[in-house]
């Protein structure tokens, strides 16, 4: 179609949530190599998984796909793969919030959907564009639109229910770190794990960044075993990632484990959902002090991302998902 799909993407990735946010992350970067800059193909029609009942199709992750900024950007068959694999994670995370929300019985009033739907109508428009020339590009209909609106609502009905003044206030005297400043050096190691690997496969690249970080004892140096054994991109600097902030630019369990180490400390097998890594403090900026009231904004946006991720986690381990290719 005809159009202007740069300024559909840009209203687009204002008004839905998309995988951008874990498309910044510098581990996501290293953890799919150049796959973050990819073109869908026509995949294989038919079911992936299966979350509890729901089944999520390839048609799924093709929409998904076309909420990104990189959809005009042309990669290799193996970077659509590995894009899509990661997707699919992705939607099945969706997939677990939503249900998660469905089991508290959260519901939104239709109106304030409606207001949405008519304010993203007119940015739109605004912009020279219509509705419609929006979900041709997008490849999803009004109802699916209107759908992961009322999601959207539902979801930051649940988190101000839970985000009072008092939970904030306690939130962010447990991460100073995250809002004062502060910024770390740190190098990495990965052994890069599969989005949809088995156990076994999990297993062996344990067994792999066990015995790297065992010759760490003969006096091998980090950056050579960076440079030899990483499969990040970064090894070709020593595994160096530059300064990273507590909260935003890593993965959870890989920034809590960097600000828990001193300059020149070496963390254990630290797990993410990309792999194994060790990390290495090389630098520490301290930041400044913050009243909570001149960052309430951001502690509440921090705030719901790691909400977020609990009740995924949660819903994980209790969950059936079974993966049908």
């Amino acid at each position: 179609m005809q159009g202007k799909p740069h300024v559909h993407r840009h209203l687009l990735t204002q008004s839905f949530r998309t995988t951008s946010r874990r498309g910044r992350r510098l581990i996501e970067a290293c953890a799919l190599l150049a796959a973050l800059l990819v073109l869908p193909t026509d995949a294989a029609a038919g079911d992936l998984a299966v979350v509890n009942g729901k089944v999520v199709t390839s048609k799924d992750v093709d929409q998904a796909f076309q909420r990104t900024r990189f959809a005009n950007e042309k990669r290799t068959e193996e970077q659509v793969k590995l894009f899509r694999r990661r997707l699919l994670q992705l939607i099945i995370d969706d997939t677990l919030v939503n249900q998660y929300l469905d089991q508290r019985d959260i519901q939104v009033d239709s109106k304030d959907v409606d207001k949405h739907v008519a304010t993203f109508r007119k940015r739109i428009e605004a912009q020279g564009g219509t509705l419609e020339e929006f979900l041709e590009e997008m490849n999803i209909d009004e109802d699916k639109m209107r759908q992961d609106i009322t999601n959207i609502h539902r979801w930051l009905k649940y988190v101000r229910s839970q985000a009072n003044d008092s939970v904030l206030r306690t939130y962010f005297e447990a991460n100073a770190d995250a809002f004062n400043g502060t910024l770390i050096g740190v190098q990495h190691i990965l052994v890069k794990v599969d989005a949809d690997a088995d156990p076994q496969e999990w297993d062996k690249a344990r067994q792999r960044i066990s015995s790297i970080r065992a010759q760490l004892a003969s006096g091998v140096t980090f950056d050579e075993l960076a440079r030899v054994h990483s499969d990040c991109p970064s090894r070709e600097k020593g595994g160096d990632l530059g300064k990273i902030r507590r909260k935003g630019d890593m993965a959870e369990p890989f920034a809590a484990a960097a600000f828990d180490l001193k300059v020149g400390q070496i963390s254990g097998l630290v797990k993410t959902d990309f792999g194994y890594h060790l990390i290495k403090v090389t630098d520490r900026e301290p930041g400044k002090s913050v009243s909570f009231e001149t960052v309430v904004e951001s502690v509440t946006s921090q705030y719901a991302e790691d909400l977020r991720d609990t009740v995924i986690a949660r819903m994980r381990s209790n969950s059936e998902v079974k993966m049908l290719r």
